[in-house]
């Protein structure tokens, strides 16, 4: 039975059946697909993947600002999944004219919502949506449980460096950003970029808690 889903770009793809080969061009789908259960169909994953252990085993395809696409060819996937905060349709659509024939399934993640979502995608491409539903109920449960705990007390602020050297920092629009709100902190970061360059300077004038 033929397989029709809508990627968080409005893009539709279809699929013969659950994938059975995936290659993963984000650690956090890398990540999320062991989590149900489904870490056996990775077959390809990025140069930065390092959970769970055995997605660090696996052939790497680049990442996805610079995919290998003869790499992700070569490895026959039936579905090809690109996830980030920031990927515009144009850069999905260009992925997707590289691979021809191989449906590239493309997220955006910018709120902790998002993933519960993802969850359920990664389920109905698989095959595994029992356990995708479980996955994402414990964790919209969890978030709830740490929304109670924080309602009213101080907010704490906070920094995330997301690479040292240029200093980039999770600000706006980032899914960090988000996480930061609902686990009760203030993030320092201002602007409309959601991936910042942040001065040393700024940071410590800034003395976050």
């Amino acid at each position: 039975m033929s397989l029709t889903l809508q990627d968080d770009l409005g893009r539709v793809i279809t699929l013969s059946g659950p994938a059975r080969r995936i290659v993963s061009l984000a650690p956090e789908v890398t990540e999320n697909l062991f989590a149900i259960g489904a870490g056996a169909l990775v077959v390809g994953v990025t140069t930065a993947d390092t959970y769970p252990a055995a997605a660090m085993r696996l052939p790497k395809v680049g990442n996805f600002g610079q995919p290998s696409y003869e790499r992700i060819r070569a490895l026959r996937p039936d579905v090809v999944i690109a996830a980030s905060a920031t990927i515009p349709r144009s850069e999905a659509d260009q992925l997707q004219k590289r691979l021809g024939d191989i449906p590239v399934f493309a997220q955006k993640a910018s709120r902790l919502a998002d993933v519960p979502r993802h969850l359920l995608q990664y389920g109905a491409l698989t095959g595994r949506m029992a356990d995708a539903r479980r996955l994402a109920a414990t964790m919209e449960a969890k978030t709830r449980q740490v929304q109670r705990r924080v309602a009213g007390k101080p907010r704490v602020s906070v920094f995330v460096e997301v690479s040292p050297s240029p200093l980039y920092a999770a600000g706006p629009g980032s899914f960090v950003d988000d996480l930061i709100r609902q686990a009760g902190g203030v993030n320092i970061v201002r602007g409309v970029n959601p991936f910042p360059v942040y001065s040393k300077e700024a940071l410590l004038a800034a003395d976050p808690a």
